[in-house]
């Protein structure tokens, strides 16, 4: 059992006044700027009704004389993030996780030196609130907002950052800014998983380019949409845009600010996206897998550039699932798209080193009848004699 034996903060000096904790009753009448001893990291407080009580009547100002803090209001029934001074913690998660209660978070501040958030405010739902994390020395913000609900969520971060993978996932929110004042490539992937229909503002700073963003808006359940008509981020230092936006329903546009060119996998990366119009420069110098990546896109007009598709391609296997651009529902390309597409597909005869005695492989790039129309038999040999069929299936 825990008592002061055990843990020598459990002193009736250490508990507020007529609060009673595990049988010791508080005779703490300090002022509120004196430390309140935080409960050990790892402890539920919900399974502790005494200590849950003590926690939710703090007093203004105080502050925590650890700095980890993690689960330190775990699942209590808080209605408001206590005005605390969190300068000194380091470790923040779980420290709100499952607080149901909470409607008002404006006292989470003084950040500045908070490493960690995993999960932090997870089911937390402040529907008025606007979340301002400034987190410059924040390294792993992993799942922090997670099934959460705000008004607006503003985000600073540095250089430090690595991981803000699933920071918003199933979050409701109307407007989320990612901001850095220098070069920050953190992990993205799943950053919106199941994103919001309310959020119409997602906005990623030039200094924020993410190493990862597979999973980034991927819509699993179809109730839930991006509610984002054009999008735009650095892709410079990416290397997975796996299920990047699949199934979004209101998507039309996509830019990328800086090249793909570290991109390994852009397997179903816009698929799905019933009013996706506009992509923009792809680059595949490094990109192996393809499948699936614009597969159900009616809308589809535009692919405004399209760079070395192939040449990366090694897998010894002729119309290789994952090799094959099909574009067999884009039935409205322009033909400037078109031979966008067959001009930037690389030569396979290089990749495969056939002057050196390798093998072809071939692979396709499936157009709908309606596309290759629109194309000279002179202009489809270009593709042709770079080992790549245009096919309908």
């Amino acid at each position: 059992a825990v008592n002061s034996s055990v843990d020598s903060n459990i002193q009736p000096e250490n508990i507020k006044q007529n609060i009673e904790i595990l049988g010791v009753v508080g005779t703490y009448t300090g002022k509120p700027q004196d430390s309140f001893k935080a409960i050990p990291a790892g402890t539920s407080t919900n399974s502790l009704p005494g200590v849950c009580k003590a926690i939710i009547n703090l007093p203004d100002g105080c502050s925590f004389a650890s700095s980890n803090a993690a689960y330190t209001f775990y699942g209590t029934p808080l209605i408001k993030i206590p005005n605390i001074d969190f300068s000194n913690v380091t470790n923040l998660n779980y420290a709100f996780y499952n607080c149901t209660s909470i409607t008002d978070i404006s006292n989470l501040r003084n950040l500045n030196n908070v490493q960690t958030m995993q999960y932090t405010l997870q089911n937390v739902k402040a529907p008025n609130s606007v979340l301002n994390l400034n987190v410059l020395n924040a390294t792993d913000l992993r799942y922090c907002c997670l099934s959460a609900q705000f008004k607006e969520v503003h985000l600073k971060i540095s250089s430090k950052c690595t991981n803000l993978s699933y920071f918003c996932s199933h979050c409701n929110t109307s407007t989320i800014i990612v901001d850095s004042d220098e070069i920050t490539t953190p992990n993205m992937g799943g950053f919106i998983y199941d994103p919001s229909p309310n959020l119409t503002t997602l906005t990623i700073s030039d200094n924020v380019k993410p190493r990862g963003l597979y999973n980034f808006a991927y819509c699993e359940n179809n109730s839930w949409s991006l509610g984002i008509e054009d999008f735009s981020i650095d892709i410079s230092e990416c290397t997975s845009c796996e299920r990047m936006f699949t199934n979004n329903k209101k998507l039309k546009s996509v830019k990328f600010r800086g090249e793909s060119r570290k991109v390994r996998s852009f397997e179903y990366a816009f698929g799905s996206n019933s009013l996706l119009h506009t992509v923009g420069n792809l680059y595949f110098d490094q990109c192996t897998s393809i499948g699936g990546m614009l597969n159900s896109t009616p809308m589809l007009t535009t692919i405004e550039g399209f760079y070395n598709l192939g040449m990366a391609y090694i897998q010894s296997k002729a119309y290789y699932w994952s090799y094959t651009l099909d574009l067999g529902k884009s039935t409205n390309l322009t033909y400037e798209s078109l031979m966008n597409v067959i001009n930037g597909l690389y030569d396979l005869n290089i990749s495969y080193k056939v002057a050196e005695g390798g093998t072809l492989y071939r692979q396709k790039v499936i157009m709908s009848s309606a596309s290759i129309a629109k194309l000279t038999n002179d202009e489809i040999a270009i593709a042709t004699n770079k080992g790549w069929d245009i096919t309908t299936s």
